[in-house]
């Protein structure tokens, strides 16, 4: 058990509840400091989520970003940048060779499943992937 799933168990214990008359609401009492720990400890979450989702996007050498803007595509630049074979990325993404070179070379479509197999594979986002 962790750190704050022991504290929020230990608030729980300590903590009264009162329902009003008015009311089918039920109330929590629990001490000042245990109340300021739960802030705490829902700050840090909040904290943790707001840095992985500034998580910063990895920036591509200028020679990857050059090959796709000359008209390459994505798949096979990235997969040369990763140095991963077709075999490589077949085994890792559950798409046989012929598949992937189909859709490397724009001979075959992707399903958006695979589209998404291939990104993770590849350490890239699916956007990254995809060409305007």
């Amino acid at each position: 058990m962790n750190l704050h799933m022991s504290m929020i168990d230990t608030i729980a214990a300590n903590a009264s509840t009162f329902t009003l008359p008015t009311s089918d609401e039920r109330y929590v009492i629990l001490p000042e400091s245990e109340f300021t720990a739960l802030q705490r400890v829902l700050q840090d979450a909040l904290n943790l989520a707001d840095e992985k989702a500034e998580k910063k996007r990895e920036v591509f050498p200028d020679e990857v970003l050059a090959a796709i803007r000359s008209g390459r595509r994505p798949i096979g630049v990235f997969r040369e940048y990763r140095r991963m074979s077709l075999t490589d990325l077949a085994d890792r993404t559950d798409i046989s060779e012929h598949h992937l070179l189909g859709i490397e070379n724009g001979a075959k479509s992707a399903s958006l499943r695979a589209i998404c197999a291939i990104a993770k594979a590849l350490e890239v986002r699916v956007d990254d992937l995809i060409i305007e």
